[in-house]
């Protein structure tokens, strides 16, 4: 899971210095044909890829998707899915922040190189947090990095603090990607472990597009806006965790009394 988000993320900043080039120099028209070239170039390994013969009995592909509907990963969806919709917020929000800046077009690009370079670097580091924390551990440590991030950098609100920040979402972003992932392949029985992933990244890519849209239709302070991340980043662990709690409460040493 690690490999696979490093370089996808890895991929995001290789393509993504051309496309910021092609934007300025040339024009979006260019920019929107060098995205269709690379889509099509990726096609040719997708074809090649390895089909898997047979089918499995209906049963257990069937219990095994009520399987991935479990407690755990309802919880770690909505960690994972509130990163992921704060991401896209943040990058149009400061987007248009930049471009009142007069940054335009060369702001938007260096706030998705930032993002995309703090996926890598969450990437890099979550198998090393996992020598610590659980899954579930680096989950809410990223929403609390991300929320304190924002809050410090809407009280300062910079464009040079934009940039920070939106690294640091890519970096709490990429970690608990890595981690939603192992709960997803820890928690779901093989059988479903392909229908689950497609259903989640995808529940993922569109919570990423509903935090873009919020920008997008309403026109919000630089800072305030900035703030309003950071809160709800933390309402979102507060959530995570008394979820965590109702369904995992703790369990108390045996021949000892309970807390009065």
């Amino acid at each position: 899971n690690a490999s696979l988000s490093r370089i996808s993320a890895l991929a995001g900043i290789v393509v993504g210095l051309p496309g910021i080039v092609i934007i300025n120099l040339v024009g979006v028209n260019a920019e929107l044909l060098f995205a269709a070239v690379i889509y099509y170039m990726a096609t040719i390994p997708a074809l090649r890829l390895p089909t898997v013969k047979g089918r499995r009995a209906a049963e257990e592909r069937l219990g095994a998707q009520a399987m991935a509907r479990s407690a755990g990963i309802r919880q770690a969806i909505l960690a994972a899915g509130g990163m992921r919709m704060l991401v896209g917020f943040v990058v149009f929000h400061l987007a248009f922040a930049l471009r009142r800046e007069d940054l335009g077009s060369v702001g938007l690009g260096l706030l998705v190189g930032a993002s995309a370079f703090g996926g890598l670097v969450g990437a890099l580091i979550a198998p090393r947090l996992r020598r610590s924390l659980r899954e579930e551990g680096i989950l809410l440590a990223s929403l609390l990095a991300a929320g304190i991030a924002a809050l410090v950098a809407g009280g300062f609100f910079t464009p040079v603090a934009a940039g920070v920040l939106v690294f640091v979402l890519g970096v709490a972003s990429g970690a608990s990607k890595v981690a939603f992932d192992s709960i997803v392949q820890r928690e779901t029985p093989e059988a479903g472990r392909g229908w689950a992933f497609a259903r989640f990244e995808s529940v993922l890519q569109l919570a990423w597009v509903v935090g873009a849209l919020i920008p997008l239709m309403f026109t919000l302070p630089s800072g305030p806006g900035v703030v309003a991340v950071g809160i709800a980043a933390n309402a979102i662990a507060i959530l995570f965790t008394l979820g965590r709690l109702r369904s995992h409460p703790p369990v108390l040493p045996q021949n000892q009394p309970p807390y009065r």
